[in-house]
C-alpha cells in the first residue's frame, strides 16, 4: 500500500475554498483516469465521493481513489451489498434498486463522478 501524504481531496477542496476552472478540471480528469482504469480491469467502485479520494502529495494535484469496501467486480455472480454508497453521490439504479439479484453497470460509477464534477463547479470555483 502506498502512503498518501497529501490528505483527502475533500479537505483540501474545503480548505482552499476555492478553485479555478483549471484546478477543478484537473481533478476531474484525475479521477475520470482513475475510474476508467477500474472499469477496464472490471471493477465498479460504487461509492465514489470525494472522501474517498486523497492526494499522494501535500503539494501536487495527484489524486488517488481510496476505500473500495464497497467495490465488486462488474461480472460477479451476485453483489454482497446490492443497493450501497453515500446518499447524494449514489446512482439512481442502484439507490432504487428493488431486486437485490438485479445487476447495474459501471454507468453508477460515472453518475458520482458527475455529482462530483457538479459540486466543484457549483460551490467552488472562482
Amino acid at each position: 500500500m502506498d502512503y498518501l501524504a497529501g490528505g483527502p481531496f475533500s479537505g483540501r477542496i474545503k480548505k482552499n475554498n476555492k478553485l479555478s476552472e483549471h484546478q477543478a478540471l484537473r481533478y476531474i480528469l484525475s479521477i475520470l483516469l482513475g475510474v476508467n482504469h477500474l472499469h477496464e480491469k472490471g471493477v465498479m467502485h460504487r461509492d465514489l465521493k470525494p472522501d474517498n479520494m486523497m492526494f499522494r502529495k501535500e503539494k501536487g494535484d495527484d489524486l488517488v481513489i481510496v476505500d473500495f469496501g464497497l467495490a465488486s467486480f462488474v461480472d460477479c455472480k451476485e453483489y454482497i451489498f446490492s443497493r450501497c454508497g453515500t446518499p447524494g453521490y449514489v446512482a439512481p439504479e442502484v439507490a432504487n434498486l428493488k431486486d437485490p439479484k438485479a445487476k447495474y453497470s459501471t454507468v453508477c460509477d460515472l453518475f458520482s463522478v458527475g455529482v462530483i464534477l457538479h459540486l466543484l463547479f457549483l460551490f467552488f470555483l472562482i
